[in-house]
């Protein structure tokens, strides 16, 4: 998958992205993705947009941490 404008980084998987994240963002992702599939065990997950996204029979929510920027402006503080 090539880089689109908008982003720096291009992940082939879930694991590609996961194995990119920095350690303190690393727990809270798999936190969450924990959470989601204990509270709907039939969801899907893939990747949009270069962060995991889930839905069952319509669209749940992406998981998007700080480090996987969109566009150059930062929108937190470090």
């Amino acid at each position: 998958m090539a880089k689109n404008k908008f982003q720096d980084v291009a992940f082939q998987s879930v694991d590609d992205f996961l194995a990119y994240l920095p350690e303190d963002e690393l727990q809270i992702v798999e936190f969450l993705r924990r959470l989601v599939f204990y509270c709907l065990p039939n969801c899907t997950e893939k990747l949009a947009y270069n962060v995991p996204y889930y839905w069952v029979n319509k669209s749940i929510c992406f998981i998007w941490p700080a480090s996987v920027k969109w566009g150059k402006q930062v929108t937190y503080q470090e």
